[in-house]
């Protein structure tokens, strides 16, 4: 009984009200209005309903308790739980929020964390349910989360954390290609490399192993590369910018020979192609006579033979006991007026000795080394006769641009090869400096190599330590550093390791003017070079 009549039967007026009734439970319920019409007669309508009323659902899901995870890879985690239901425990749910942060996650921060999409459509409750989480950093802890809701949308409370853990990322990055491979040393049957340790992943940490071939024939390509001789005893690869060495043994006499490296780390992932060298062994060592030793007999070594004029000859001695020459000669004998030369050195301990004869010109230009060997614990002397030291040579510039023309140049007599074809015979002046001149255009575009031999009468030298020039269409060629035809950001990365250098002999070769200093000039011609 609610009465809505107010005092003044005659005030019209709106009213409201309520009925509290018991939620689920079915009533009939009377309604009586009193109006008043236009005579101001009071007139009763009663109105009788009947209405049924129903709770509206404030059931949230229940929290799910078993969120584990598994099958974790660098980039995703599996996540697996068993679905709640719609009414706790019963029925089935509307969504899942998932979730997922590198700290724990709690109420407090569960808005902050990241919200996974793709998240399934729930299940029956009980039923198990399974996500891959994608899109994770690699070696990484994950704390994960779940929340369910239902249609209205009542929410579950938090579920239980788990963690997981990316593994690491698998290594796909290869070890730099090696850009700096040189040959020295060469002898009748070995030939010395060198080279900037590159790193493991690029220009960085250190890589495993060193694969380094050679062959008769050039090697331009990786099917080359795979036919060519492979080497045993490689070194294991140093810490990135380290220097690294090895003499290549079993090599034949008077042969050309192509060289290079790739470089692999431990995945295996495998560099490009090494600049390729070229080297070419010394013809045989002039036979030794062997002489047994007496009782109290002197050790002596005696060399002579014929240069050329205004030259110096220089001695370089190693043992078993110090296998690399001396970076000092032990004697340096200058020639005759006309190139004539005899040098006696005495009283050499017991053992064997590896000897070196190299030629330096006027202009400090060297010549290879001719090497000769003893054995003092069976022989008292070495006695070498007839000797001709091979000619030096130089270029006007080793980058060559297509059309222009270069000289070769040194002192001698020579017969001049270039890419083992005899291109000139010509004579020296009286001091012994000869000059030819060389056109480009005979060349194709690359890398090729100038030996020089002395031929005076019946008087013949082996070949020169080989020089190499390369002909290139590049504007800056110098700034070439891995000889691959294009100035890029391999270039960027070989100049700036170069700049930052101890290493003086390194870093030379980053002097794009030539005037033997680096400098912010050899720098502009750099940034010239790699932006035309």
């Amino acid at each position: 009984g609610v009465d809505l009549l107010t005092t003044n039967a005659y005030q019209e007026s709106t009213q409201s009200f309520s009925v509290n009734h018991t939620k689920g439970v079915s009533s009939d319920i009377e309604i009586g209005v009193f109006e008043n019409d236009s005579n101001k007669n009071i007139r009763i309508t009663q109105v009788k309903t009947d209405i049924t009323y129903t709770a509206g659902d404030v059931t949230s899901p229940s929290a799910v308790s078993n969120l584990v995870t598994s099958g974790a890879t660098a980039t995703t985690i599996d996540l697996s739980w068993t679905a709640p239901g719609d009414d706790a425990s019963s029925g089935t749910a509307t969504t899942y929020d998932i979730r997922y942060s590198t700290s724990a996650i709690n109420e407090g921060n569960w808005a902050s964390a990241t919200q996974v999409s793709g998240e399934p459509t729930p299940s029956v409750a009980g039923s198990s349910e399974l996500m891959t989480v994608t899109g994770l950093n690699s070696s990484t802890l994950y704390y994960f989360a779940i929340k369910t809701s239902d249609e209205i949308p009542n929410i579950s409370s938090l579920s239980n954390i788990p963690t997981g853990t990316t593994t690491v990322a698998p290594d796909t990055t290869a070890p730099s290609a090696v850009s700096n491979l040189a040959t020295s040393g060469a002898t009748p049957t070995t030939i010395d490399l060198d080279w900037t340790a590159p790193g493991d992943d690029g220009a960085s940490g250190t890589a495993t192993t060193y694969d380094i071939r050679y062959s008769t024939s050039n090697i331009t390509n990786d099917t080359d590369f795979n036919n060519a001789t492979q080497v045993s005893g490689e070194p294991i690869p140093s810490v990135v910018g380290s220097s690294e060495s090895m003499t290549i043994t079993g090599l034949s006499t008077g042969t050309t020979y192509y060289f290079a490296i790739k470089t692999s780390d431990e995945a295996p992932n495998t560099a490009d192609l090494s600049n390729v060298v070229m080297e070419i062994t010394e013809e045989s060592s002039l036979s030794i006579p062997t002489q047994t030793s007496g009782a109290g007999s002197v050790t002596r070594v005696s060399f002579s033979g014929w240069a050329f004029p205004g030259s110096q000859v220089k001695v370089l001695i190693k043992s078993d006991i110090n296998p690399i020459f001396k970076n000092v000669p032990i004697s340096v004998y200058k020639m005759s007026k006309d190139g004539i030369f005899s040098i006696d050195y005495l009283a050499l301990l017991t053992g064997r000795y590896f000897l070196g004869l190299k030629g330096v010109d006027k202009t400090g230009q060297e010549t290879g080394i001719m090497s000769f060997s003893v054995d003092f614990r069976n022989q008292s002397g070495l006695d070498v006769k007839d000797i001709v030291i091979p000619p030096t040579i130089s270029f006007s510039d080793e980058f060559i641009g297509e059309g222009e023309d270069f000289v070769v140049s040194g002192y001698a007599k020579i017969e001049l090869k270039i890419d083992d074809i005899i291109i000139n015979d010509t004579m020296s002046d009286s001091s012994g400096y000869y000059s030819f001149t060389i056109s480009s255009d005979d060349f194709d575009s690359g890398t090729h190599y100038v030996r020089v031999k002395q031929v005076s009468g019946d008087k013949i030298s082996g070949y020169s330590f080989p020089r190499t020039f390369k002909i290139s269409g590049l504007e800056y060629p110098k700034a070439d550093f891995n000889n691959d035809n294009k100035i890029n950001v391999t270039d960027w990365s070989v100049f700036l390791f170069r700049w930052g250098s101890s290493n003086d002999s390194l870093k030379s070769k980053i002097d794009l003017d030539g005037n033997g200093i680096i400098n912010i000039v050899d720098f502009s011609i750099f940034l010239k070079a790699i932006n035309p």
